[in-house]
């Protein structure tokens, strides 16, 4: 015998024993139906009774299902309903184009409890599984491997939610159900909405539950102008939770508004951590442009991860994108140096710095100078007046080392996070060599700029082609 639950918000005995009997129509506590809708019996309570709608397991004969309703408080607010019923809406129009890894929807309904009061009922498919939030309760992180897999299942779902013209608009852990069998599924669409320009909705002065999510919505829907980018950037948040076992709230940083999440992570190639923070960006035209992008990335990135080690021997890889070409662990012979002349007073201090200064280079010219810190920036200064000119953000670990090309058109960096930064100096874009297993210690080109060299705790020199 299944229990059956009585959804009326009035009822002193809800789970009353005798609603288990399944010839018993009416609640035996207070009267209401227990047969909703002519089909749905509700089994137990899922969710507590405070938030926007509550949550309920329910069965249509032996099959389980979702039900939704929304708090009777609610009921005279036109929006609430509105942003209640959207959630059928998508879910419908998605299950009619045949969009897998959505729940798919049942039905739409109004429901009397005994006293006359109404309330909005959304049923659908039930999601045997966990969310992403209760597996990183069991798993506390997660491995590149399935980070990868996972960012691709859910970038496919995203890609058909797109083509459709909506936005999901609260991706985070919670709203991801893995089956039993598996596969991911998007849920909780009740914030969705139709590409257009978008707005908060406020009732009596309170957000609508579910709008924004804290440490996942981005400053541009938080401002009510919602893109499809902004679901990247929620999703990006997302894969820092995942592969730090932290909620992104954790680990911000409020006073230099930064969220240094990557040294919260372990075994985690820096393509995959660079890709991330790019979904990440500040502002949407930072992000990837479209869904096929971010496949199409996820497919570099996988080829780069598979690419075996390059050896001297083998052609050099396109300046594009370079590889290591000699490794040398035997010592180098340093020619003998003539003392430098003696040096003047000092002529001035910069300041500027959260952390200890570890590596220092002039441009080429002379006119600037570049400094790598223990606070993982690098700055780039006016010689002649001591200001500072750019900061340069990215490394997850001090930085150690710095070199300019010789025109004086980038800046190479090394640093403890076991990666090289080739910066181009006018604007900032930035692209990252990996190849050694320890920190880097020291970078340098080569007179005709073609090559970089670098030297790591790991014993070894990498020298990279770089140039043309």
């Amino acid at each position: 015998m299944k229990p059956c639950y009585c959804i009326n918000p009035d009822c002193f005995q809800p789970d009353h024993p005798s609603n288990n009997n399944s010839n018993t129509r009416y609640c035996q506590s207070c009267g209401s139906e227990l047969l909703l809708n002519g089909k749905y019996r509700v089994s137990r309570l899922l969710s507590d009774t405070t938030g926007f709608g509550v949550v309920y397991e329910a069965f249509e004969g032996f099959t389980a299902k979702i039900l939704k309703v929304l708090q009777e408080k609610w009921n005279n607010e036109p929006k609430a309903v509105e942003l209640f019923k959207r959630e059928y809406d998508v879910l419908l129009e998605l299950s009619r184009q045949n969009v897998t890894g959505v729940p798919r929807a049942d039905a739409y309904f109004q429901y009397s409890t005994r006293e006359g009061k109404r309330l909005h009922c959304l049923v659908m498919e039930k999601v045997e599984g966990i969310n992403l939030e209760q597996w990183l309760k069991q798993y506390d992180n997660l491995s590149q491997k399935r980070a990868l897999k996972w960012l691709r299942e859910i970038t496919l779902i995203l890609d058909k939610i797109h083509q459709q013209n909506w936005l999901h608009r609260d991706i985070k852990p919670p709203n991801i159900m893995l089956r039993n069998s598996g596969e991911l599924v998007l849920i909780d669409f009740g914030t969705a909405r139709e590409e257009t320009q978008t707005y908060h909705q406020k009732v009596k002065g309170q957000q609508v539950t579910g709008i924004t999510s804290a440490g996942y919505t981005p400053n541009e829907q938080q401002h009510g102008q919602a893109v499809i980018q902004s679901d990247f950037h929620a999703l990006g948040r997302t894969f820092v939770h995942l592969l730090t076992g932290k909620h992104p709230l954790e680990i911000y940083d409020p006073i230099n508004d930064v969220l240094p999440w990557r040294e919260e992570t372990e075994n985690i190639h820096p393509l995959l951590l660079d890709f991330i923070d790019e979904l990440m960006g500040r502002l949407p035209r930072n992000r990837p442009a479209n869904t096929r992008v971010i496949l199409q990335r996820l497919d570099e990135i996988e080829r780069q991860l598979k690419l075996p080690p390059i050896t001297p021997n083998r052609p050099s890889p396109p300046a594009a994108n370079p590889q290591p070409v000699v490794t040398q662990k035997q010592p180098l012979v340093i020619p003998n140096i003539n003392p430098s002349p003696p040096v003047s007073p000092v002529d001035k201090t910069l300041t500027g710095h959260s952390g200890q200064v570890y590596s220092l280079a002039y441009s080429p010219d002379g006119r600037y100078l570049a400094s790598g810190s223990k606070d993982r920036t690098i700055k780039i200064w006016e010689v002649a007046t001591g200001k500072g000119l750019r900061t340069l953000t990215g490394h997850s670990g001090v930085v150690l080392s710095v070199a300019y090309s010789p025109d004086g058109r980038y800046l190479a960096s090394g640093s403890q996070d076991k990666t090289i930064k080739i910066w181009e100096v006018a604007t900032g874009k930035v692209r990252t060599l990996t190849g050694h297993y320890m920190t880097f210690w020291s970078v340098a080109y080569s007179p005709d700029g073609r090559y970089l060299a670098s030297g790591s705790a790991d014993k070894t020199i990498k020298i990279w082609r770089v140039g043309q």
